[in-house]
């Protein structure tokens, strides 16, 4: 009887990865970083509350065709992330990898728009701590935060998951925050972004 070990079970790598490995991987990280920039600096299509004038809020575009085709090619990234691959053990370093990298690009690019919105001779906050600056940013980006944590956990405490549960449950979640963030984001999130700082410190 011969008995067949998983190597994520063994943490030993059953083989070096392959071209296609390193090809989905790449396609991967490309994917993930065009979602960033598209939900940190372009704000994910959503209506964006300026920090300079009350009452002024950019329209929505989502849902739409253009927000579709982004929203599925982030979640087809984050799906290439988490895809079964042989050659790795106990922990997936395509998916850790992918995952930190997603979120450095997300804030970084979040942070580059942020400070954008600002610039001008004439720019002013109209609220102290110029509200809502940073959560606005938050709010959008919240669905891929969520999603590549996801990646984070199912290339480390994850691995002994169903290999098509761990490669689906990060895009499949992604998509579900993200379809639920525009059917909300003007009746919920604008007006309170677009009001007073509710809470101070």
């Amino acid at each position: 009887m011969i008995a067949v070990v998983d190597s994520a079970s063994t943490g030993t790598p059953a083989a070096r990865p392959s071209r296609w490995n390193l090809v989905t991987a790449a396609l991967a990280l490309v994917l993930t970083v065009l979602g960033a920039f598209w939900i940190g600096f372009g704000g994910a299509y959503l209506g964006r509350v300026l920090v300079t004038q009350r009452g002024v809020v950019s329209l929505t575009l989502a849902p739409s065709l253009p927000w579709a085709v982004l929203a599925l090619l982030t979640a087809l990234g984050l799906l290439l992330l988490t895809s079964p691959r042989g050659w790795v053990g106990r922990v997936d370093p395509v998916g850790v990898f992918g995952a930190l990298w997603t979120l450095a690009w997300l804030v970084g690019l979040s942070a580059a728009g942020s400070v954008f919105a600002l610039s001008g001779p004439q720019a002013h906050c109209v609220y102290a701590g110029c509200w809502p600056r940073g959560w606005q940013e938050l709010l959008a980006g919240a669905p891929l935060v969520v999603a590549a944590l996801l990646v984070l956990g199912m290339a480390t405490a994850g691995r002994r998951m169903a290999r098509p549960v761990r490669a689906v449950l990060p895009a499949v979640v992604y998509l579900a925050l993200t379809v639920v963030q525009v059917a909300v984001w003007d009746s919920l999130f604008v007006p309170v972004l677009d009001g007073p700082p509710p809470f101070t410190f």
